[in-house]
């Protein structure tokens, strides 16, 4: 609780995003700080691309006994913007705030940029052609989807993984493929 309070001097606005930032697991995990409660009221409040990460609106209320309060923070929140449209109803519906709809933050550099990234990457990618998939979890059904496409089409596959180390063996054992990378476990 301290170094959030303390952020409150040294910023006049707060961010929160993007991503699956109010999914109710997240907020399982962290309470009511994706809701920026530890903000003091005079400070600017911006929500960017975030997302539920659903589109079912009940599955939004896993922890009802937070459902007031939420209410109370997201009402002080001055701009709220979702990467899904079915967040702005979401958000419309429970909290009776509105938002808008916007690109994920994935979209807003310039490819220049991203090509400079992979210039610093470790990953050695195929002399081919290839299909890159990039996965937070995929049951073997999905995986087993991917792999037939890429043999399908004739391209060498790439499966990254989503860093998460407690993840990367059970996402090897699936991913049987050689081409599977976790980038964070690959700088250890």
């Amino acid at each position: 609780a301290g170094l959030p309070l303390a952020f409150n001097t040294l910023a006049k606005t707060f961010l929160v995003g993007s991503d699956q930032t109010w999914r109710s697991s997240i907020i399982g995990r962290l309470g009511l700080k994706p809701f920026l409660d530890y903000v003091k009221y005079d400070k600017n409040k911006i929500v960017y691309s975030v997302s539920y990460g659903t589109t079912n609106p009940s599955a939004t209320l896993a922890y009802p006994q937070y459902l007031n309060e939420m209410k109370r923070l997201v009402s002080k929140f001055d701009k709220i913007s979702h990467r899904e449209p079915e967040g702005c109803q979401i958000t419309r519906q429970f909290y009776d705030k509105e938002s808008v709809h916007c690109i994920d933050p994935v979209f807003l550099l310039d490819t220049e940029e991203y090509e400079k990234l992979i210039q610093d990457s470790v990953v050695e990618l195929p002399k081919n052609d290839y299909l890159c998939f990039y996965t937070l979890t995929m049951p073997r059904e999905k995986y087993q989807f991917v792999h037939n496409l890429s043999n399908m089409l004739n391209l060498d596959e790439i499966i990254i993984g989503n860093g998460l180390k407690n993840l990367h063996s059970k996402q090897k054992s699936i991913y049987y493929n050689e081409n599977y990378v976790n980038p964070i476990l690959a700088q250890d």
